[in-house]
């Protein structure tokens, strides 16, 4: 598990988060390796994501410390618990 000074760090250099929002939890993970091989390692995946707990876990376990995976439209504590355990690194709400 990294630290927070670590997370921040991955999160600021480059500076660069891709919010990914599809159709279809199964688009995820290959949208985020081709993401990773062309120098973005920051990832959100938004919960209007369909099966978006689902695709945290499997992208973050696939991913592993090549990237940084965490959720967007993070709308109640319950959702930012799940989605943590899932293997979200960072949270972003709209409010």
């Amino acid at each position: 598990m990294r630290s927070k000074s670590e997370i921040i760090s991955l999160l600021t250099d480059p500076g660069i988060i891709a919010v990914v929002r599809t159709e279809s939890a199964d688009q995820i993970t290959p949208l985020s390796e081709a993401l990773i091989a062309g120098g973005v390692i920051a990832i959100e995946i938004t919960m209007t994501t369909p099966n978006a707990i689902a695709a945290i876990r499997d992208t973050a376990r696939k991913i592993g410390p090549r990237g940084v995976i965490g959720v967007g439209t993070v709308l109640d504590a319950t959702t930012c618990r799940a989605a943590i355990g899932a293997g979200a690194e960072f949270v972003v709400s709209p409010i």
